[in-house]
């Protein structure tokens, strides 16, 4: 997301540059798009982002050697902007890492070996190159941007040649840093969505080039003859007619290219809300409500995920003394580790735990994990109806199947005689029994009623009283368990059922 926000920031400063009216006022757009792009590409530790600028940087020595009319003079300038610009952002930069760390050390460099030259990334999941294809269609407002972006590079070729003075740049500047960056992320075995996200400023620049193309034009020639009032007449009857004209022509652009990437877009935004995100919240919530209501000073309250970690949205959906714990389940990496609160200050904790608590090899650190008995009182999972496939405990390389939290809490119910409560449950998307159309876009008739739903729920630990005839009662209303609750999951919109107790 800071790669993104810096993205736009730079592109913005550099279609300003020919609109500049003096030199020096362009020479100064173009060093703080310069100051902006080295920020962009040694602030955030991902240097790789540095791709999206180089069109930039042509563009400018081009600039720079047509103006000077010397190559040398025109290298000079560029990199005596590049090495000012590189020394304000990389010095402070350099500063901080080397204190953090306690060392003079790259991040940039390290990051850059660590994927580039060791090819670590692929340790972390691996996908086909179509994977940025859908995202792309997905996220860009539908296929209708990327239609309208790809439009522009034809554009490019006929704007470059025949008016090289004005939108140059612009035309330039459309989709050549997107191409690159994608071209590099295609390269890379490991793939994720956020990776796209610096590319998004060029890729909006190209389609906007696109859809103005499609919605201007050229305005009527003006006739100098003003002796006859005849002439006068057809000169407005010009102006009016290209009115008319521009305006129709911009509301079909609109009806045929921006109306379904709006309709689209809405529907995807709709999407996310419904299944994923509104959910993720109202669940978050109840969690740090009930975390709240279950307050003890002298015992932090234990929140415990098993393999629903990755969903964790932020520590700060969660109460100063509720703490998040790892439990043990499918996933056999490596964990997030808490801040050693015994250290003296953040930096001497990041110190101590990069050397002692981390590695570079996605090893799984059993340490992370708790039991449930004695770290957890509540307790965040996702209910899939999966238990077809559990069946058998015995993985096909001959390996025993690793427990589910489900599992772990129906453990500590059957040895501690407690139970765990279903105190919260949301519908949530199940997108592998989910079709593609209706998990990606909202479609009013037709997502609800395909759509497969598991249930996000939040589990609080109770003890259990023992009734006159030997058997367990719980302490709390409600009969909700959480051995009930680990087979059922909703489906096509049926909002799943929880306790009285759900908030």
């Amino acid at each position: 997301s800071v790669c993104l926000t810096l993205a736009f920031m730079q592109h913005a400063l550099w279609l300003l540059c020919p609109s500049a009216y003096e030199e020096e006022e362009e020479d100064r757009l173009r060093f703080v798009a310069t100051l902006v792009a080295v920020l962009a590409t040694l602030w955030p530790g991902w240097p790789f982002v540095g791709v999206l600028f180089a069109p930039f940087a042509l563009e400018s020595l081009l600039a720079a050697i047509v103006k000077s009319r010397s190559l040398f003079r025109g290298v000079l300038v560029i990199a005596r902007r590049g090495i000012s610009a590189g020394l304000l952002v990389g010095l402070p930069v350099a500063a901080v890492d080397a204190y953090v760390y306690g060392a003079a050390t790259s991040p940039l460099v390290n990051v850059f070996l660590y994927n580039a030259t060791r090819g670590s990334d692929a340790l972390y999941g691996t996908e086909p190159w179509t994977y940025y294809a859908k995202n792309l269609l997905l996220n860009c407002g539908g296929p209708t941007v990327l239609l309208a972006a790809a439009a522009a590079a034809p554009l490019m070729v006929v704007v470059v040649v025949f008016e090289p003075t004005t939108r140059t740049k612009a035309a330039v500047s459309s989709l050549a840093p997107a191409a690159l960056w994608v071209a590099v992320l295609l390269l890379r075995p490991h793939k994720e969505e956020r990776f796209l996200f610096p590319a998004y400023a060029s890729i909006y620049a190209s389609a906007g080039l696109a859809v103005g193309a499609l919605c201007g034009g050229p305005p009527p020639r003006e006739d100098t003859n003003d002796n006859t009032r005849s002439a006068s007449a057809a000169s407005q009857e010009a102006k009016t007619t290209h009115l008319v004209l521009v305006f129709v022509r911009r509301s079909l652009a609109f009806i045929a290219i921006l109306g379904p990437a709006v309709g689209l877009g809405a529907a995807r935004i709709a999407a996310m809300r419904a299944y994923y995100a509104a959910p993720q919240l109202a669940t978050w919530t109840a969690v740090a409500t009930r975390a709240a209501l279950d307050y003890d000073a002298d015992t932090p309250v234990g929140v415990c995920v098993g393999d629903e970690w990755h969903r964790y949205t932020s520590t700060f959906f969660l109460p100063p003394l509720a703490r998040l714990h790892f439990v043990e389940g499918h996933f056999d990496g490596h964990l997030p580790r808490h801040w050693d609160a015994s250290a003296s200050s953040v930096v001497a904790a990041a110190r101590a735990d990069v050397a002692a608590h981390f590695n570079d090899e996605n090893r799984e650190d059993r340490a992370r994990y708790v039991d449930v008995a004695t770290s957890c009182r509540l307790a965040v999972d996702l209910v899939l109806d999966r238990s077809s496939d559990d069946d058998d405990d015995a993985l096909d390389d001959g390996s025993r199947r690793r427990p589910t939290l489900a599992e772990a809490l129906a453990r500590d119910e059957r040895e501690h005689g407690v139970e765990w409560r279903v105190v919260h449950a949301a519908p949530f998307l199940d997108a592998e029994r989910t079709p593609t159309l209706a998990r990606a876009f909202l479609i009013p008739g037709y997502s609800r009623s395909r759509a497969v739903f598991a249930q996000a729920v939040v589990r609080q630990r109770v003890q259990a009283a023992k009734r006159a005839d030997g058997r367990g009662e719980s302490s709390m209303m409600g009969t909700s368990s959480s051995s009930r609750a680990t087979t059922g999951s909703s489906r096509r919109g049926d909002r799943p059922r929880a306790s009285d107790g759900e908030l």
